[in-house]
C-alpha cells in the first residue's frame, strides 16, 4: 500500500497540490446543481418542463463559459481567469438563491453556468503548466478522484440540507467556492505569462485559435460524439432527479443515490486505469458509452431507491 500511495500520488509539484485542494473542498458544497431542477419544481413553482429549460439554459451559459474561459486563460492568464470566475460563480449563486422572479432565476442559471465553467479550461491548462508530460495523467485522475469524492460527500449533506431549507445549498456552495477562491489567490501563482490581447505576431506563423481547433476534422467529431453522450450522462442532474420526486422519494434518497455513484467512481479509480492500460482508446471509449446508456436505460422502470442506484 505504500509503494502504491507513492507512485500515485509522489513527484508531483506543490502547485497542483494546491490546486487539488481547491477542487476538493469546492466540490464538497456543490449543492445547487445537484438539486437545481428539486429547487425549481418545488420551491419555485417551476414545472418539469420550464426546470428542464432553465438548465437547458445554465448548460449554454456553461459552454459559453468553457469558451470564453479558454480564450481568457490563454490571452488574459491562468490565475486571474480562475479567480474571476470563482468570485463570480460565488456571487451568482447568492443571486441565484435570493431570486424569485422567474426571469431573474432563468438570467441567473445562464449567468451562473458562464462563470461556473468559465474555470475549467484554466483550471485544466495550469495543470499542464505545472505537471511534467510524464506524470499528467495520474495527476488527472487524482483530480478526477478529487472531484468525485468530494461529488459523493455533497450529494448526500446536500439532500439533508434540502431538507431543512433549499438557501443552505447556495449559501454553503458559494461559501467553498469563496475558500477556493482564497486558496489559489494566496498559495497559486500565475503560471504562463498572458499573451496579450493585441500582440503583433509574426507573419510566418499560422494564427492559432478556434478556427485552428475545427479545422481538425477528427477532433471536431469527437467533441460531436461527447455532446451525444453528455445529452444523456447529464439527465442524472435534470430529469433524474424529477422522476425521482414523482416516485415519492425524498431528496436525501436522491442524494445518497448520486453519492453511491460518487463512491463507486472513487473506488474505480483505484483500478481501472490499471486495467486499461494498453488497451484500445477508442474501443474503451465505446464500452463506457454503452454503459452509460444501459444505465439510464434501467432507470426508468424501478421506483425504489435500491433498483434506481
Amino acid at each position: 500500500m505504500r509503494r502504491w500511495f507513492q507512485d500515485t500520488t509522489g513527484g508531483l509539484p506543490a502547485t497542483f497540490w494546491y490546486l487539488w485542494t481547491g477542487t476538493l473542498i469546492n466540490r464538497l458544497g456543490s449543492f445547487v446543481l445537484i438539486f437545481l431542477a428539486i429547487y425549481l419544481t418545488t420551491e419555485r413553482g417551476f414545472s418539469q418542463t420550464e426546470a428542464g429549460l432553465v438548465i437547458g439554459l445554465f448548460g449554454a451559459g456553461s459552454a459559453a463559459g468553457v469558451t470564453i474561459g479558454g480564450v481568457l486563460a490563454d490571452r488574459w492568464g491562468r490565475r486571474p481567469t480562475l479567480l474571476t470566475a470563482h468570485l463570480g460563480t460565488a456571487t451568482m449563486l447568492l443571486v441565484l438563491g435570493f431570486a424569485e422572479d422567474r426571469w431573474t432565476i432563468t438570467l441567473g442559471a445562464v449567468v451562473l453556468g458562464l462563470f461556473m465553467d468559465g474555470a475549467r479550461p484554466a483550471f485544466q491548462a495550469m495543470m499542464v503548466d505545472v505537471v511534467p508530460a510524464q506524470d499528467r495523467l495520474r495527476a488527472f485522475s487524482l483530480n478526477y478522484w478529487a472531484i468525485n469524492l468530494g461529488f459523493a460527500f455533497a450529494a448526500v449533506l446536500a439532500g439533508f440540507a434540502a431538507q431543512a431549507n433549499f438557501m443552505l445549498l447556495f449559501v454553503v456552495d458559494a461559501t467553498t467556492t469563496l475558500v477556493t477562491a482564497t486558496i489559489i489567490f494566496l498559495k497559486v501563482r500565475e503560471t504562463r505569462r498572458p499573451q496579450g490581447f493585441a500582440r503583433q505576431r509574426d507573419a510566418t506563423v499560422p494564427a492559432a485559435g478556434l478556427r485552428t481547433v475545427f479545422a481538425d476534422r477528427v477532433f471536431v467529431a469527437f467533441v460531436l460524439l461527447n455532446l451525444l453522450n453528455a445529452v444523456v450522462f447529464l439527465q442524472h442532474i435534470s430529469m433524474l432527479p424529477i422522476a425521482m420526486e414523482q416516485d415519492g422519494l425524498s431528496p436525501s434518497t436522491f442524494g445518497m443515490v448520486l453519492a453511491l455513484n460518487g463512491v463507486l467512481i472513487v473506488a474505480g479509480q483505484l483500478f481501472i486505469p490499471r486495467l486499461i492500460k494498453g488497451r484500445s482508446r477508442s474501443h474503451t471509449l465505446a464500452l463506457a458509452s454503452l454503459i452509460t446508456g444501459l444505465g439510464f436505460g434501467l432507470t426508468a422502470g424501478p421506483t425504489s431507491p435500491g433498483c434506481t442506484r
